[in-house]
């Protein structure tokens, strides 16, 4: 029951994002779609011992987070992210 609730949690945080921010790059789309699955994932496959699930709570915290972070970060600083990805563009 734990896992389902934490993960409809982070389900409507990831739908949030995306409202939010906008992703523009492609890493902050697959940032957002990992969530997304670690979300799903909880909601279906929950259960198990109590320290299976504190770690796996644990990492959903932190990959949204660090979600949160990056897609901050590119709204804030666009030109970080156009200088960041201009490089590779060129190659």
């Amino acid at each position: 029951m734990f896992q389902e609730i934490v993960g409809s949690i982070l389900l409507v945080f990831t739908v949030g994002l995306l409202v939010k921010y906008r992703p523009k790059t492609f890493l902050s789309w697959y940032l957002c779609l990992l969530c997304a699955a670690m979300s799903i994932m909880s909601i279906t496959a929950g259960g198990g011992s109590w320290i299976l699930q504190l770690l796996q709570t644990a990492s959903q915290m932190i990959m949204a987070v660090c979600s949160l972070f990056y897609l901050h970060r590119e709204k804030v600083f666009p030109q970080y992210t156009i200088k960041r990805h201009l490089p590779t563009i060129i190659r």
